[in-house]
């Protein structure tokens, strides 16, 4: 009965911290946005690929702030020089976790599955959209994707983005496919393929994912495919032209280099 009763108590008093507004004042800085990740993370615990990692970091998340509270209210320093190190831990933990949360989002963009973008794109502001980069690929797969699907959270993450305001609007106005294309510099991009050629489509889903604007041709079925595979040496597919440049085969680092 005893231990039950000691369960039960340790229950609600991690229950009352989790619902307090503040958190230890010692080493705040670091702590509280660690502490108040929290929700986000929630939004994304419900995909079952990242409720794992997820519930793991807020299980750990918890037991420091445990510590933390104590720590505020002990005189010892040892014990606040050990609360120090548990954050710097619990921050490598969460910054490990973001970028596995991200890369989750990334792949369904390379993949080109726009359904399970979608919810994964619409869960987490702050952890997808404060890194410049990312958020451009966010903005620029979704509107070449639009058309299948709309999401009012991603149009008003938009239009509330002053670098991509300006095109996003004309695409609104023209219910033309919106693109980035600008963002990245204005290129002629050709791609030669073959319809059943999986390195083709992850080519196609990467400059879609850049904002890229390009022409594909069949280098079965195309005059002008089978002359360009010819003139730029093609030995396989993907071939990708960028301003008169071959890339042979699927290859990410050669084509940022030229986009940029």
């Amino acid at each position: 009965m005893k231990k039950l009763l000691t369960l039960l108590s340790s229950t609600l008093f991690i229950i009352t911290l989790l619902h307090a507004t503040t958190y230890p004042t010692i080493y705040a800085q670091m702590g509280d946005p660690l502490f108040q990740a929290s929700e986000q993370l929630n939004n994304l615990a419900k995909f079952d690929t990242l409720s794992r990692p997820i519930l793991d970091y807020k299980a750990h998340r918890d037991q420091v702030l445990t510590f933390g509270i104590a720590a505020q209210k002990s005189s010892d320093k040892k014990v606040k020089k050990s609360y120090l190190k548990k954050l710097r831990l619990l921050q490598k933990e969460y910054d490990s976790l973001v970028k596995k949360l991200q890369k989750s989002l990334i792949q369904t963009i390379r993949d080109d599955q726009y359904r399970a973008f979608l919810p994964l794109a619409e869960s987490a502001n702050d952890i997808f959209y404060k890194d410049d980069r990312l958020r451009s690929k966010i903005f620029a797969y979704y509107s070449a994707n639009r058309i299948h699907k709309h999401s009012a959270i991603l149009d008003e993450l938009i239009t509330k983005d002053a670098n991509t305001r300006k095109v996003y609007n004309t695409y609104k106005h023209s219910n033309k496919s919106y693109n980035t294309s600008a963002r990245v510099g204005r290129h002629e991009v050709l791609l030669l393929s073959t319809p059943h050629c999986p390195y083709c489509k992850k080519a196609k889903s990467f400059l879609r994912s850049e904002g890229v604007t390009f022409k594909e041709y069949n280098i079965n079925a195309s005059t002008k495919g089978k002359t360009l595979y010819r003139q730029h040496h093609g030995q396989g597919v993907p071939v990708v032209i960028i301003d008169g440049r071959a890339i042979h085969g699927f290859n990410i680092k050669a084509m940022q280099k030229a986009l940029r």
